[in-house]
């Protein structure tokens, strides 16, 4: 240390003594400190902290799910004891995958489940339905390529990559942050086309605002799936005939529809754990 050596003689033992105390200050207050798996230092009392989340992942107030301070703690047969205990209860009928359990424990799909809430509230969109089209289009396959023509989180077509393109888009669909810019934009464009068009539920012909919400994403999931146009055919059909427009509802809809229940089903069960903490 250059200032020790610049010191007078009688005022040097002094000074080295008070560098040596502000030196084992330091040493207390760096210890304190941790370094995370990023290299970032955190304090570890906030490691346990709601407001303490890792890097990359957005923490999203409303989804108990993309709490990973919580769930990093909380291995896939804590999950599953607590569905079978609680969630049954609310819930009847529901059918716990273990597969899905585990899946939703990992780190990636934790991160990849922020993303999505983040851009579902972005686009006004429920997140429980954005949750249940990954589920359903890839099981969180970021990777994921179907016959050679689908393919990532949210298996963008390259009819409908194109399409992105044109709208001013240009998307990586293996990239998952853009896959769920994309796809969300899509649900959102989807959407805004179905609400000018008129529906029969039972006898009324109401407008889509007016549909029962499971009826709207049902709607919805079925134009992600067979392509707005195809899906407006159908609906004009069944509107010159006066049918209800829940007869537009495939195999396809229905799980994302049992998937959306699903989702509701997992936040809940962690917010009473969280609560018992």
């Amino acid at each position: 240390m250059p200032f020790l050596r610049k010191a007078p003689g009688k005022n040097q033992g002094k000074v080295r003594r008070i560098a040596k105390i502000a030196g084992a200050v330091a040493g207390i207050w760096l210890g304190a400190y941790v370094l995370s798996d990023s290299g970032a230092l955190k304090h570890p009392q906030r490691q346990n902290s709601p407001q303490a989340v890792p890097k990359g992942i957005t923490l999203v107030k409303d989804s108990a799910l993309a709490r990973p301070d919580y769930l990093a703690k909380s291995d896939s047969s804590v999950l599953r004891r607590e569905m079978d205990s609680i969630a049954r209860k609310k819930f009847p009928g529901l059918i716990v995958d273990e597969n899905l359990v585990g899946m939703l424990a990992k780190p990636e799909t934790r991160k990849i489940n922020g993303i999505a809430d983040r851009w579902a509230k972005k686009r006004g969109l429920d997140g429980s339905y954005v949750w249940a089209t990954i589920r359903k289009e890839s099981f969180w396959d970021t990777q994921y390529f179907l016959n050679g023509k689908d393919a990532g989180l949210m298996q963008l077509s390259p009819i409908t990559r194109k399409e992105l393109r044109i709208r001013g888009l240009k998307i990586d669909p293996f990239n998952h942050e853009q896959a769920l810019q994309g796809a969300t934009f899509l649900m959102k464009l989807y959407r805004e086309e179905l609400s000018h068009l008129d529906y029969y539920h039972g006898s009324r012909r109401m407008k889509f605002r007016n549909l029962p919400k499971n009826l709207q994403y049902a709607v919805l999931a079925e134009s992600y799936n067979k392509g707005i146009t195809i899906t407006k055919k159908r609906l004009a059909s069944y509107l010159s005939q006066k049918k209800d427009a829940s007869g537009i509802m495939t195999e396809y809809s229905r799980q994302v529809l049992r998937f959306m229940r699903e989702k509701k089903a997992y936040d809940f069960v962690i917010s009473q754990m969280v609560r018992r903490e």
